[in-house]
């Protein structure tokens, strides 16, 4: 999983979607993987708004 990790495809692409660097993108994401997936069931739509929050941090 690329958030997991920090990088990968999926971060690039969304780093290039919202006009932001991808490398700090994807360490922002990374450090709040537990905050962007609080649980097994997470609903698509709060990861979405989550990873958007941090984003325009």
């Amino acid at each position: 999983m690329d958030v997991s990790k920090g990088e990968g495809e999926t971060i690039a692409t969304l780093a290039g979607i919202m006009n932001v660097d991808s490398a700090k993108l994807g360490k922002d994401i990374q450090q709040n993987f537990a905050y962007i997936f609080p649980n097994d069931d997470v609903e698509v739509a709060d990861v979405t708004l989550r990873v958007m929050k941090i984003a325009q941090a």
